[in-house]
């Protein structure tokens, strides 16, 4: 549930799809990660 709001809409997009047992990582571009959705923030 968002109760505040978020600046850029990539980002307010992905939490509004969040379940209770999803994960949200907020990291640098050299985190290894597997094919999952990434959000730039600089544009």
């Amino acid at each position: 549930m968002k109760k505040g709001t978020v600046l850029n809409s990539d980002i307010s997009s992905v939490i509004s799809r969040l379940g209770h047992t999803d994960t949200l990582v907020v990291c640098d571009a050299g985190y290894p990660s597997p094919k999952v959705q990434r959000v730039s923030i600089w544009h």
